[in-house]
């Protein structure tokens, strides 16, 4: 499958690689969804192998991968509740370790760090010191959704590539298969494929957008119901109102919907980056929708 949107993000790349003009840093900004991470991976790949990734063979891909390191949060469990756990500091320090060693059979070694924006101040001040003195061999990938969140100093030393939203015509050559996608991805072609593959999240998604619709009808105690259910797993309430935020961007601009925009926002970031106890923000945010 072909990379779908963002079509001169990938033209850039391709003459940047192709005239030898390339940086030591990169910052991957923009929307949830669309791509950064996947164009990253394919871009590192690239880096590596010295090939246009379409091009590569499976051998090709397995061997580069040698020369690939990532790091992303990842979800953990306790008490019964989910959530995400920032990239440590300590992560941080051995990626970078692994970094300054000598490519094991590409051209250069490649660090893509997925949830950049996450990064705690300790693990971006690690990281902070490589930006400032990179070696030759090596180029680090940042990807994120709110380039805010990141240092100044980290910001200054990468160069910034900057997605968007993809169009309905550009999401329409993933194929008829993903048509009942499309109109809840938003714009987004990762949710597009993720929710096709996946027909009970296309119907999870489905029935939340209509859900949230109807929320002006409902009693407290139906959303209280509501709030029980989404705090159980604090990742999946995080991307449930993400989706919500999303859509109430797209349908308005208006005074009415940017308050409300700023709320959910306001409680998705409480809920990633502090231990706040999530059944009261969720409690909160659905009381006052």
């Amino acid at each position: 499958m072909s990379f779908i949107g963002n079509k001169k993000i990938v033209s850039l790349l391709e003459q940047s690689r192709a005239q030898k003009r390339l940086a030591q840093a990169y910052l991957f900004a923009g929307p949830e969804r669309v791509g950064k991470r996947t164009l990253a991976e394919r871009f590192a790949l690239e880096l590596i192998t010295g090939k246009d990734f379409a091009a590569l063979s499976e051998n090709e891909i397995t061997q580069a991968r040698f020369d690939l390191l990532s790091l992303s949060p990842e979800e953990v469990e306790k008490r019964g509740v989910t959530k995400e756990k920032a990239i440590s500091v300590e992560q941080v320090r051995e990626a970078i370790g692994a970094l300054a060693t000598y490519p094991y059979a590409g051209l250069r070694k490649v660090l893509v760090v997925d949830g950049a924006d996450k990064l705690r101040r300790e693990a971006q001040n690690a990281l902070l010191k490589t930006l400032e003195e990179p070696n030759s061999t090596s180029t680090i990938i940042l990807v994120a959704n709110d380039r805010q969140s990141l240092l100044p100093t980290i910001r200054s030393r990468c160069r910034h590539i900057n997605f968007s939203l993809v169009s309905t015509k550009e999401l329409q050559l993933l194929g008829t298969e993903f048509s009942e996608a499309i109109p809840l991805s938003l714009g987004r072609p990762g949710l597009a494929i993720s929710l096709a593959q996946n027909k009970k999240a296309l119907t999870e998604t489905r029935e939340w957008s209509e859900q949230m619709k109807q929320l002006e009808g409902q009693s407290v105690t139906e959303r209280m119901r509501l709030s029980e259910r989404l705090s159980k797993n604090v990742p999946k309430a995080i991307e449930q109102l993400k989706f919500l935020l999303w859509q109430v961007h797209e349908r308005s601009t208006d005074v009415t919907s940017l308050a409300l925009a700023g709320k959910i926002a306001a409680t998705i970031q409480t809920l990633e980056t502090t231990n706040a106890n999530a059944r009261l923000a969720i409690d909160a945010l659905l009381l006052d929708l």
